[in-house]
């Protein structure tokens, strides 16, 4: 989503965090324990995103929201939510952010690795 004028970004941060809150399956890692998954609801505090802008290009940008959001999630290891705020002119406040979230956490029959 691009953003302009002024971004509040304690704010966004804090919106971030309020719905990470909210829904405990993003804060939710299964770690293999004698090799069945052992849910673990986190903190929110110890998951929510650095939202801090990422100063970038114009031209970089479509890299930098491909890579964040083409990487795989192994809820196993973190929580199946990654998001970053971009900002494509330290002179503006124009600003682009990109969230990504794992759609099984979504499904009722999450598959375990190795299933």
């Amino acid at each position: 989503m691009r953003l302009t004028g002024d971004l509040d970004e304690d704010a966004m941060q804090d919106a971030v965090a309020d719905v990470m809150d909210r829904h405990e399956s993003l804060r939710t890692r299964f770690p293999m324990v004698e090799g069945e998954p052992l849910q673990v609801i986190l903190p929110t505090e110890d998951v929510v995103p650095d939202l801090s802008p990422v100063d970038t290009t114009e031209a970089e940008l479509p890299e930098h929201i491909s890579l964040l959001a083409g990487a795989g999630f192994d809820v196993t290891v973190s929580v199946p939510v990654r998001a970053a705020l971009f900002r494509t002119d330290p002179a503006s406040t124009c600003s682009s952010s990109s969230c990504t979230t794992s759609a099984r956490t979504a499904s009722p029959w999450p598959r375990w690795p190795g299933t």
